[in-house]
């Protein structure tokens, strides 16, 4: 990728840098995308175009490229995943950090998730946020608040169809009410990196085309 300092960006290929006059980047400027998902062990899991099918209550190991621009000159940067079924709200996983400020960069990762029980399509939210950890991310809490506040009205696990249609559209997402203190009125706007993973929960196999019975849609 091409890391970038406050007021340019600062181009690295092949071995020579170079200088480019760029407008300064803000946290607005946050954004990540799938390049490639794939899974690796096609036992209880298939992948079905940009969804992953999954024999519900089983594990499955994932890995994925993602294209990301972290535009934070002095931050922790941290990946979360952050799945949306009954159960997982604060089960989200710790993808780890990223470099930052950085354009157009790669983040590699391999990480595993058990299936719920209960068929479904879901989602699975890719989230790059100024955190310490995917706790804190997926409980929308401010590192400096302290413990993760859950269960209080901004989980990400509590995002639906309009958050998901804004990532993907944009890679970009800004909830408005991130926990910055526990006082009265301490919610206020963030910005995030989001990519949205669609998970289908099925009781079929996996590689069946027509899983029976049809799962319960539970997205909202």
């Amino acid at each position: 990728g091409d890391s970038i300092d406050a007021a340019t960006f600062i181009v690295a290929k092949h071995g020579k840098y170079s200088t480019k006059p760029a407008r300064l980047l803000t946290p607005a400027d946050a954004t990540v995308s799938i390049e490639r998902l794939q899974l690796l062990d096609g036992r209880t899991a298939s992948l079905r175009g940009d969804t992953l099918v999954v024999l519900s209550g089983t594990p499955a190991q994932v890995q994925l490229t993602a294209r990301y621009t972290a535009p934070w000159s002095a931050a922790n940067i941290w990946f979360a995943a952050v799945p949306t079924w009954p159960g997982a709200r604060t089960r989200a996983i710790d993808i780890g950090p990223a470099a930052t400020p950085m354009v157009n960069g790669t983040r590699f990762t391999t990480f595993s998730f058990l299936a719920p029980a209960t068929p479904g399509r879901y989602r699975i939210f890719l989230v790059m946020a100024a955190e310490s950890d995917a706790a804190h991310i997926a409980s929308a809490t401010n590192w400096a608040v302290g413990a993760p506040a859950w269960n209080d009205g901004n989980d990400i696990a509590d995002w639906g169809e309009a958050e998901a249609a804004e990532a993907r559209r944009t890679g970009h997402f800004a909830p408005r009410n991130w926990l910055y203190s526990r006082e009265r009125g301490g919610g206020r706007p963030t910005d995030l990196g989001v990519a949205v993973i669609d998970v289908l929960v099925t009781r079929a196999p996996v590689g069946d085309a027509t899983p029976a019975p049809p799962p319960q849609d539970t997205l909202r």
